[in-house]
């Protein structure tokens, strides 16, 4: 079974439930999130819990580095297309507005420093 998010595929490598979560040292919080299917119904211990549900209430570094997904494909981001679409946006009111823009909510941002040593600006995909 394979799930994505934040455009990062992930791909199931072995059943997930509660029993394993536990053995793997999940926090309590999180097994309890995890586990109910609704209406006060529990997953039993050996019952295999959904992908997307594992995903929606752990990080999926989480579940990378215990082994229960590895990563298939990283979506690649086109920094054209995100200027096309409103990644950074021209302000259009206010007292900074002929000189300035903006980063658009459609993306997270956050600053990495490249192979050269340069600071830069990295949109990565929302759920």
């Amino acid at each position: 079974m394979e799930y994505t998010v934040n455009g990062v595929t992930y791909r199931q490598l072995r059943n997930i439930t509660v029993k394993a979560l536990i053995l793997a040292g999940a926090p309590d919080r999180m097994v309890d999130d995890v586990s109910y299917t609704g209406h006060s119904v529990m997953y039993p211990c050996s019952e295999a819990i959904p992908l997307k549900k594992i995903c929606d209430c752990f990080s999926p570094d989480w579940l990378v580095a215990q082994g229960f997904v590895e990563v298939v494909e990283e979506r690649k981001i086109d920094i054209d297309q995100i200027l096309r679409i409103g990644g950074i946006q021209k302000r259009g009111s206010g007292n900074l507005a002929n000189k300035s823009a903006y980063l658009s909510r459609t993306f997270s941002w956050s600053i990495e420093i490249d192979d050269k040593g340069v600071q830069c600006l990295v949109p990565k995909h929302k759920r």
